[in-house]
């Protein structure tokens, strides 16, 4: 397995030091002064070494959680060893005086991310999938097509499946489930600091149908203000230590819930309508996301929702119009499936039962190209 590091520094003297010892131990090195660029670049690291020189105030510094960050700082002082785990850092070193401890972290990692066993790392985070589904345009069906690729992962592939419904303030994932929301994440806010995966099945539904673990959100605009972000956090990374597949439909809106969930994602699907203000939505959404150091281009796609002989844009126009992979297209057949949700029944039962809906159909290719 390829391991490579990103070292991010203006300082010539530091990146060399810190080149030799990774090549010590063979692995690939990139050195940068621009880490923002560095970031949000098609290329995924290992590891990311982060001089806190290059930062400027209120830049937060985000990697994915498959991803060792490391802060390098040059005063030893409590706000900035609490500043780089804030960011989700691995361990802070302080340059040059720690170089030994740096290379004793490399060794013991980079033994780990070889053997494809990054989930010894921490306790919290194992090495199944957290596909985010996310548009910035309400109404795209991020919500139908996130619960069916969670059906359809669970009844068609056999995988230990969790959708999340981070939409905390309306919900919508139970009205596709035909289930009455009884309890939330809303309610592991007691157990926050203890917080495991009992306490989370605890509030959870197993949809007897399909197999498919369901985690409600609140459906509370007042309930929704209250959740911590340390929570939703929390709660994912448990859930993929424990589940081969965490499904997440966030909401529409870019607050710390969305931010938070797109984050944690292994895999972000935005959806997408074709028409001409749907891009002008993902524009705007590919900005924030460049800002906030968010999907880069190996786990952002777009799926195609509802495509129809009459839609204002086809996928070449897609394809010409914004620079991001589509991983597939869903047609529009919105009297087939609504008889389905409106009685809460699943739309994949039995494994390679024949699918009743075009819709059903798109999907299940969708996640069969997932699955290869």
């Amino acid at each position: 397995m390829k391991i490579n590091a990103l070292i991010a520094t203006k300082n010539t003297e530091i990146a060399q030091l810190i080149e030799n010892i990774l090549k010590q131990l063979q692995i690939e090195v990139v050195i940068s002064s621009d880490w923002k660029s560095a970031l949000f670049s098609q290329e995924t690291y290992s590891y990311y070494l982060v001089d806190q020189n290059t930062l400027e105030p209120g830049d937060s510094v985000r990697v994915s959680s498959t991803s060792i960050l490391i802060g390098l700082i040059h005063e030893a002082s409590f706000e900035n060893a609490r500043m780089w785990m804030k960011n989700g850092a691995f361990d802070v070193i302080l340059i040059p005086h720690e170089l030994d401890a740096l290379k004793t972290i490399l060794e013991k990692t980079s033994e780990l991310i070889r053997l494809n066993r990054m989930e010894l790392l921490h306790d919290d985070v194992g090495g199944g999938r957290v596909s985010a589904f996310y548009s910035a345009k309400g109404g795209s069906g991020k919500t139908m097509v996130a619960s069916m690729f969670a059906q359809c992962l669970k009844v068609n592939h056999e995988k230990r499946v969790i959708l999340i419904d981070l939409n905390a303030q309306y919900g919508g994932v139970e009205a596709v489930f035909g289930i009455d929301p009884i309890r939330s994440y809303y309610d592991l806010r007691p157990v926050i600091k203890e917080l495991s995966l009992t306490h989370i099945l605890n509030v959870s539904v197993n949809d007897q149908t399909t197999g498919v673990q369901i985690l409600l959100g609140p459906a509370n605009p007042e309930k929704a203000e209250q959740l911590p972000e340390e929570l939703i956090s929390k709660v994912i990374r448990i859930c993929r230590a424990n589940f081969d597949h965490v499904v997440l439909d966030l909401p529409s809106a870019f607050n710390p819930i969305s931010y938070t969930g797109l984050q944690e994602a292994t895999d972000i699907y935005y959806l997408l309508t074709p028409e001409s203000m749907a891009i002008r939505s993902l524009k705007q959404a590919t900005t924030l996301f460049r800002r906030f150091h968010l999907g880069n281009k190996e786990k952002l796609s777009i799926i195609v929702n509802r495509k129809h002989r009459k839609s204002e844009l086809t996928e070449k126009d897609i394809a010409r119009l914004v620079d991001i992979p589509i991983a597939g297209t869903i047609q529009s057949d919105y009297f087939a499936i609504q008889p389905t949700i409106n009685m809460g029944r699943p739309f994949y039962r039995k494994k390679k039962e024949k699918v009743r809906t075009k819709v059903s159909l798109d999907v299940r290719k969708i996640v069969e190209k997932v699955m290869k």
